[in-house]
């Protein structure tokens, strides 16, 4: 018999730092098969099943990015050479091969393993595709061009956020928590936000003009008008995969808070439905 009720996701037992993200991504297929019955049967008790299920999947992924956040920092020798690596993202060990410092390592190990470091960003849009696959060319000069466009976009998500416009979750929500919630810290907001902040305005947005000479780091202003007087290398364009991955995540951990707070207005709003949701 076919499915013409959207059920209500039911979160596990959380014992490790990887469960939330795991269960998030079952959920995230469970969507998937919600949205077929809500289009074939859209009634008023699906919608809010559905809309709950949302909540509880951004919920999932606040709490994954939380617990890691709890544990990560910046990496500060990273930092000074150029990479901004946050939530302990160098996760990949390379043996039997010497490095002469930790910049070579960490580009070889980039670009060694470039799907698996990267493959979050996937898929994203139209302008990471295309820097993927001019990076994959040898492209670096378009590839970084590119980057830049997804910096400028992601820098102004994370700045134009509002860490203090806190939301209080519905009461059928809480009920059906079977965990706490976690709230939203400005404290690690702010931290990165600064970071990212620091990052940018020393390198990559730097005051730079022809008459300067040329930086370490290739500067947006240069590149864009023209006055780069050296190639930009593949390591120019990893250093820029990983800056952009690092506030590619930071802004999902935003998006998710968003979005918990847009479905928590709107399920306020169908209080009604609420109460019979948490009857079931």
């Amino acid at each position: 018999m076919e499915d013409n009720k959207i059920s209500i996701y039911k979160i596990g037992l959380i014992m490790s730092v990887d469960d939330p993200f795991a269960m998030a991504r079952e959920l995230a297929k469970k969507l998937n098969q919600d949205r077929k019955i809500l289009e074939k049967y859209n009634t008023k008790e699906n919608q809010i099943a559905y809309k709950t299920n949302e909540y509880i999947f951004n919920w999932l992924k606040f709490d994954y990015y939380n617990m890691r956040l709890i544990m990560s920092r910046i990496d500060e020798e990273a930092f000074e050479d150029g990479w901004f690596v946050w939530m302990n993202d160098m996760s990949i060990e390379v043996f039997g091969i010497e490095f002469k410092t930790m910049d070579e390592k960490r580009a070889y190990t980039y670009e060694k393993y470039f799907d698996y470091s990267f493959k979050v960003l996937f898929g994203q849009n139209d302008f990471l595709d295309e820097s993927i696959q001019c990076f994959k060319n040898e492209k670096y000069y378009a590839c970084a061009c590119l980057l830049f466009t997804n910096m400028e976009y992601l820098e102004r998500q994370i700045t134009n956020f509002n860490p203090s416009d806190k939301f209080v979750m519905s009461a059928a929500l809480k009920q059906r928590q079977t965990q706490d919630v976690v709230a939203f810290s400005d404290k690690y907001y702010k931290e990165f936000e600064e970071k990212m902040n620091e990052f940018l305005k020393n390198n990559y947005y730097a005051q730079s003009t022809a008459s300067d000479p040329e930086p370490e780091v290739i500067n947006r202003n240069r590149i864009m008008h023209g006055i780069l007087t050296r190639k930009v290398s593949k390591i120019d364009c990893l250093k820029m995969f990983v800056l952009v991955k690092s506030m590619f995540l930071f802004n999902d951990w935003l998006n998710c808070y968003r979005q918990m707070k847009e479905i928590s207005a709107y399920l306020d709003s169908n209080k009604t439905n609420d109460k019979q949701l948490v009857k079931n």
